[in-house]
């Protein structure tokens, strides 16, 4: 399994972002029986696409047309019956590591939840049990259903039910895993036992055809926006330069590429 999510200045070069990384990370090529599932953002929707089997191995095989300024996309089996990431409304989660722990108390967890969560997502795989258990956070703290919440207030929402999901797998076995999730206002990360590499790339040095090509009436315009282009891309299983380790705690990205930790 593996994890990476992504946000950048401009969605339309985000194909070409995910490129660059199917270059340069050789563990984001999903070779079978491995698959990639894939969550962005179209028209204010929280979207997901799933490659099929036939399609390209790599991620940009799955998203040449994304355009979404934030990506999230997990590798599993090709045969999970339930694949991360997975969305309820405008919001996207995706893991990766092992959650079996929460099997054992699905039941009992789902009882708890608020009726839409436990209906829609709490008797599905440990992954969707997680998922509402953060939901819950934010309803009880009032900024599940409010597109202009506070980022803050949903960080520390966000944070309290990561906390909870770790909590209670603890309780009943081993918890080695990684999480993220996002609104589309910001990404959301917190690690449980899987680390997780930030990365802030800076520019680009082309398209996914190739370098710029002269001839091109926009040339300049488009030479202009890779050099601007900037994105900040999170990971699991990433041993390559330039990527460090994620601060611990609950940590954000949003739109302006802040990044921001709590402890």
């Amino acid at each position: 399994m593996q994890l990476l999510a992504a946000v950048s200045n401009d969605a339309e070069l985000m194909p070409s972002l995910v490129h660059a990384l199917d270059q340069e990370l050789g563990t984001v090529h999903a070779q079978p029986p491995f698959i990639w599932t894939v969550g962005h953002y179209g028209d204010g929707r929280a979207l997901t696409r799933r490659r099929p089997v036939d399609a390209p191995a790599t991620l940009h095989g799955l998203v040449p047309d994304v355009h979404s300024r934030v990506l999230l996309a997990c590798r599993s089996q090709a045969d999970v019956g339930e694949p991360a990431p997975h969305r309820f409304r405008r919001w996207l989660f995706g893991q990766v590591g092992d959650l079996s722990a929460l099997s054992s108390v699905q039941a009992q967890v789902a009882e708890r939840l608020p009726t839409d969560l436990g209906e829609e997502l709490g008797h599905g795989s440990p992954g969707r049990l997680a998922f509402a258990m953060v939901l819950a956070e934010l309803r009880r703290a009032g900024v599940l259903d409010d597109p202009l919440a506070n980022p803050e207030s949903v960080r520390k929402a966000a944070g309290a039910g990561f906390d909870a999901v770790v909590r209670m797998a603890s309780e009943h076995g081993e918890l080695r895993a990684g999480f993220s999730m996002s609104d589309g206002r910001q990404l959301l990360m917190r690690s449980a036992g899987v680390p997780l590499c930030i990365h802030e790339r800076m520019g680009l040095e082309g398209l996914v055809e190739g370098p710029p090509d002269p001839a091109r009436t926009d040339f300049k315009e488009l030479v202009s926006a890779l050099k601007r282009f900037r994105a900040v891309v999170v990971a699991s299983d990433v041993v390559a330069p330039g990527w460090k380790p994620l601060p611990q705690g609950v940590s954000s990205i949003d739109l302006q590429l802040e990044l921001r930790s709590e402890p």
